[in-house]
């Protein structure tokens, strides 16, 4: 029949994702390609976005961690073949970016629990699978090499906008003397551009008021809160406003190479034994040189101009120095995983034991190199009805410059002022050792309405090593140095070599083009004096200008001999069993399914943390040498689940589940470290008495960065869904779903140790624990699957696929910063002045489409996806809020011959940037403009 529609490509990735959805008795979503390297996505992390509820927090223009039904990505949970997923970023949420969608062959997404189901996501489930080559059954070789342009890479001087994305893989099967083997083997190189134009504020706000501000004008400005009580005045005149630090305008260049490998092995030596090797590899790194041009004094007494209803700083003129910071970033970032599955199956029994292991590790070297105005100026900061805010330079004649010219920021003679090198290095290892033995009888008759019975066991093992930051710095540079000493300029004429040395590291011409290109800003275009970093550090670093310099030793882990307080050392044993009832009954004349079941967990926690103190004035760590405080931790959880699947008819299914689930705290909430602050007139640790300070000086002096007492947010929840399979090509879903959750965080006083006359003592400070405060959230979604094949020629070959989210939660997050005065005494906490974000990566709204058209040669799709204002909240740091954001890609398939297919796709069709906002949504903090990006090539197939 040569009308017939053929199922392929797209429409045959939907047919399979409805196939693997309907067969789940869990409700489930699923991505499936058709082959190893179908899935078209850069990352699986874009794929998975496709999924109706799933939205991504975006890195660079690209999809990270994966967000479910509303729920932020650290009350998710992922596995990879089945096993616990190593991570270098901060907190459980895995960074899907790392793996490259050419290694996969699907995803599910397990939206309700099972006993049999590792437990951890109390908001979903995401399961990675690479493919098993004797299930795939035939022979193929495959190689796909693709070119790409970037739109934003073009405007940055010196470097080609041209990328490479090289990808292959190999599938066969082997019949032996020894059983049946299956090698399946896939890869991508990949070197790419990731430029930005950016612009941020710094992360520490204070709030001030008009009144201060006008009574202190050469000061920084002053909290608005009653020194005696430590609290936010009951009273406020409407004058009061949230400032930044300093604001940032940043040029960057960048590029991120990626290399992954994936490699499965399977053999069946007979009928009753299935076993299985898998290995996974990658490796990224990311290249940054950034170029900052910096409001070094953002809250030198502000003269506000309109000040928000939030109380966000809208628009201002201030008084501020100004810094050129060249910097120099490369990250790597490994993954490992490996492991080992074998099923044995006679009659009505199967076993199947699985080992693995993954680890994660992440390094960073940031140098940087700073010259700064010897003075300071005058500027405007308008933030009203633009992308980018307004910064502009409004008098600058208390600026002395070397040469005795005007003040020019494209111009070294401009900054005499203090210089600064700094080398700061971090290191993140984390390591997961899983084995798990699972058990399955199928009855030979239902009995019941039982079908079969399941029993297992499971133990992990994770242990997480953070090292916050090693820091080498040279601020007193300026002060040594005559050639930068503003006090005596005619200094400058006896350090010659040093001027020479610092203009040779010029940069001739601005590194980016057209900054902030098609922006609604006024300062598209700007441009200011930059350096090569490594050069500018080289000179400032150079002994013969700095003997003092000297870069601080490697990280010693095992002694924590460098680390601080930030720093976590982590393990987390988990040991978990559980028994599951498969169901195979009728309910009536209805076909009933499922499975009722239980699983117990028992947690334990082993937390290191490190003590240092700091001086009230700069907040300036300095470790305590050789202090190590040990806390730890166990609990049991119990988390039952029942999942009824009934089979109204041959197209349409009901779906019920009820079950308790947990997520974990991150491991960095879990976290031993203590940090001691130092009063104004330096008062040691040892003068601290438990029993004589009250509440507030604790708050001051005592800050603990984590709890290792938490326990895991736990929560009932209760799903429905109707999934309506009208044929092959068409379907329609539509679920709800509420969960109760039971617990939340709150700060209560709670004992922590510090080292007081030489003895570490348990002294009470407010510390993040589990509140007894609960809150509900509520959500709906729906799929629409749809193909026009009962059109007339041309138009059969159109279909889409659209879905929709809705969740909406009464869950408060309050904002945990406690903010400080000069002195570093007196404080109050931020969340007395800011309303509480919501869910963490919650979006109340979000959506994903896909139109496409598609024949036997051709396929052509448009992928959307949407979401709307969501919070992100970081460790220990202000409430923050990313906009919504809209990404679309589209792509061109067409196939010459059988084996040969040529490709075309354009990402991020609608130049879509990134705006975050601190502590209050109407005072921006961070815009990113990551620019189109076009891709073209062929796939060959053997």
């Amino acid at each position: 029949n040569l009308d017939e529609v053929i199922a392929i490509g797209v429409l045959q990735e939907f047919e399979n994702s409805d196939r693997i959805k309907r067969e789940q008795t869990v409700i489930a979503d699923a991505l499936v390609g058709v082959e190893l390297g179908d899935l078209p996505d850069l990352s699986i992390a874009e794929a998975l976005e496709r999924i109706t509820g799933l939205t991504a927090n975006r890195f660079k223009g690209s999809a990270a961690d994966i967000s479910i039904r509303g729920l932020g990505p650290a009350l998710g949970f992922s596995t990879l073949n089945g096993r616990e997923i190593a991570n270098g970023s901060e907190g459980r949420a895995v960074n899907f970016f790392i793996f490259p969608s050419e290694i996969f062959n699907g995803a599910t997404v397990y939206k309700s629990q099972q006993a049999s189901l590792a437990e951890g996501g109390m908001s979903g489930h995401v399961a990675l699978s690479t493919l098993r080559p004797l299930d795939f059954g035939k022979k193929r070789i495959q190689i796909t090499g693709l070119g790409g342009y970037s739109e934003a890479q073009e405007r940055v001087e010196g470097l080609t906008p041209f990328n490479m994305r090289l990808s292959g893989s190999y599938v066969d099967q082997y019949e032996t003397g020894i059983g049946d083997i299956g090698i399946a083997i896939g890869g991508q190189i990949r070197r790419d551009s990731a430029p930005e134009d950016f612009f941020t504020a710094s992360s520490t706000f204070r709030f001030c008021d008009t009144a201060t501000v006008l009574a202190n004008p050469t000061r920084n400005c002053e909290d608005d809160f009653d020194s005696l009580t430590n609290s936010v005045p009951t009273v406020l005149d409407g004058d009061e406003f949230f400032v930044s630090n300093q604001y940032t305008l940043r040029a960057v260049e960048a590029t991120t190479d990626r290399d992954a490998i994936a490699a499965n092995i399977q053999w069946q030596p007979d009928n009753e034994f299935d076993i299985n090797l898998d290995l996974q590899y990658s490796f990224r790194r990311d290249d940054e040189i950034r170029h900052n041009f910096v409001i070094a004094e953002g809250r030198r007494a502000p003269v506000p101009i309109e000040i928000a209803d939030d109380r966000g700083l809208l628009a201002f003129n201030g008084n501020s120095r100004v810094e050129l910071q060249s910097s120099d970033r490369r990250r790597d970032e490994t993954y490992l995983g490996a492991g080992a599955n074998i099923s044995w199956q006679r009659d009505n029994l199967k076993l199947t034991a699985d080992v693995g292991y993954s680890r994660a590790e992440r390094t960073q070297d940031d140098i940087n190199a700073r010259l700064r105005t010897d003075g300071r100026l005058d500027f405007l900061f308008d933030a009203r009805g633009f992308d980018v805010p307004n910064i502009a330079l409004t008098d600058t004649s208390q600026i002395t410059t070397l040469d005795g010219s005007d003040f020019d920021i494209n111009s070294l003679e401009s900054f005499g002022g203090l210089a600064r090198a700094l080398d700061a290095n971090t290191f993140t290892e984390d390591e997961v050792v899983n084995a798990q033995f699972d058990s399955v009888y199928i009855l030979d008759e239902p009995k019941f309405g039982v079908g079969s019975l399941q029993a297992g066991v499971r133990f992990k093992e994770r242990t997480r090593i953070s090292d916050a930051g090693l820091v080498s710095s040279n601020n007193d540079l300026g002060e040594d140095l005559p050639a930068f000493d503003s006090g005596d300029l005619t200094n400058f004429q006896n350090e010659p070599g040093l001027l020479d040395a610092i203009a040779a590291a010029q940069n001739d011409v601005f590194p980016v083009r057209d900054l902030f290109s098609g922006v609604n800003t006024p300062i598209e275009g700007f441009t200011f004096l930059t350096f090569e970093p490594q050069e500018l550090f080289n000179v400032l670093t150079d002994p013969a200008y700095n003997p003092d310099f000297v870069f601080a030793p490697e990280s010693d882990l095992a002694s924590g001999a460098t680390l601080t307080s930030d720093d976590t050392d982590v393990t987390e044993r988990t040991f978990a069993g559980y028994i599951q009832a498969d169901i195979d009954a009728t309910l009536g004349n209805t076909p009933m399914r499922g499975n009722i079941g239980v699983r117990a967990v028992y947690t334990d926690i082993d937390s290191l943390g490190f003590i240092e103190t700091a001086s009230a004035a700069s907040d300036t760590a300095v470790v305590t040498d050789g202090i190590v405080t040990r806390e730890s931790n166990d609990f049991l959880d119990i988390l039952p689940s029942v999942n009824l699947i009934f089979d109204v008819t041959d197209d349409q299914v009901f779906r019920l589940a009820g079950y308790r689930a947990i997520a974990r705290p991150s491991f960095e909430q879990l976290s031993a470290g203590v940090r001691v602050r130092a009063g104004a007139a330096d008062v040691e640790v040892a003068d601290f008495e438990a029993d004589t300070l009250d509440q507030s000086e604790l708050n001051a002096f005592v800050r603990p960065l984590g709890n290792p007492l938490l326990d895991p947010l736990k929560s009932w929840n209760a799903d429905a869904s109707y999934e309506w399979y009208q044929s092959s090509k068409n379907s329609f879903s539509v679920a709800g779903y509420i969960k109760f959750l039971e617990t939340g965080f709150t700060s209560e006083l709670l004992p922590v140790q510090v080292l007081q006359d030489g003895e570490l003592t348990n002294v009470l400070a407010s510390r993040l624990t589990n509140s007894d405060d609960s809150s509900t959230l509520w959500g709906l979604e729906a799929t629409w699957s749809h193909s026009f094949s009962y059109l007339p020629r041309f138009f059969k070959r159109f279909g889409f696929r659209v879905g929709l989210n809705y969740v909406n939660s009464n869950f408060e997050q309050f904002d945990p910063t406690v903010d400080f005065d000069e002195d570093g005494i007196n404080f109050f906490a931020l969340a007395d002045l800011n309303e509480p974000a919501e869910l963490g990566g919650s979006s109340e709204l979000s959506g994903n489409a896909t139109v496409f058209w598609s024949n036997s040669d051709t396929q052509i799709r448009l992928d959307y996806r949407g979401r709307t204002i969501f919070s992100n909240l970081p460790r220990n740091q202000s409430n923050r809020y990313i906009a919504g954001q809209e990404f679309a890609t589209f792509r061109v398939n067409h196939n010459i011959t059988p084996a040969i297919q040529l490709r075309f796709q354009v990402d991020n069709l609608f130049n879509e940037t990134r705006t975050t906002f601190r502590p209050i949504k109407s005072s921006i903090s961070q815009f990113e403009l990551n620019q189109r990006r076009f891709f073209a090539g062929a796939r060959v197939r053997f």
